[in-house]
């Protein structure tokens, strides 16, 4: 199974997504890469070794994470979109 995230914010650091494995009652993180501009950038994450039954993908829940540059600073993020394949 892949996850396509597009995904933009410059104001951030340690982006990741968190994808809950019901089967083990497991999140898992997959790090992306940081944006440096507003520009859109797509992500492919192969997900298939840890989602891997009927029930896994049922309850499959996708968390994206980021945190800002500074404290006390504020992020934003723009637009996030999951396609799963």
């Amino acid at each position: 199974m892949i996850l396509r995230i597009n995904h933009t914010e410059d104001n951030s650091k340690d982006i990741k997504i968190r994808v809950w494995e019901e089967d083990t009652s497991t999140w898992h993180d997959e790090a992306l890469t940081k944006t440096k501009t507003d520009t859109w950038l797509q992500e492919e994450v192969n997900v298939s070794t840890y989602i891997d039954s009927v029930n896994d993908i049922n309850n499959l829940v996708v968390r994206y994470e980021s945190y800002a540059n500074q404290d006390n600073q504020e992020a934003y993020i723009d637009y996030v979109a999951v396609v799963v394949n």
